[in-house]
């Protein structure tokens, strides 16, 4: 493999490792600022522990819903992809042509079976 592509396919490879890592890295890196530094928090909780047993929870809920509004509700996450779709040939020189007719294929076999088809019948009639 050439040193490029490997240069390339590493910087790949660390985006995807440092957002696996990133949530047990942010919630430690919380929890361990937050409880040292915040007195009010020692006293309240009594413990580490409590307040790891009870900042958990919270953290991961949080953080839930702060995906759930970043894919969902926000428009960054359409953006992203579009973005993704422009700079990779893929989707839309390659996928595309491939993907229609096999579309239209299961289309005509639903149909035998007699299976509804007509949501996708309308994205077909878009997409030619």
């Amino acid at each position: 493999m050439k040193l490029n592509r490997m240069l390339w396919r590493s910087v790949y490879y660390l985006r995807a490792g440092a957002g696996i890592l990133g949530f047990p890295i942010t919630f430690l890196t919380f929890i361990t600022v937050a409880y040292y530094n915040l007195t009010f928090i020692q006293s309240f909780f009594g413990g580490f522990i409590n307040f790891v047993l009870v900042s958990l929870p919270l953290f991961v809920l949080f953080v839930g819903l702060f995906g759930w509004y970043w894919l969902k509700r926000s428009k960054f996450f359409k953006q992203e992809i579009e973005i993704g779709v422009e700079v990779n040939p893929y989707h839309s020189e390659k996928l595309t042509p491939v993907s229609v007719p096999t579309s239209k294929a299961l289309v005509r076999f639903f149909k035998k079976e007699g299976i509804d088809c007509h949501e996708p019948e309308a994205l077909l009639k878009i997409s030619e």
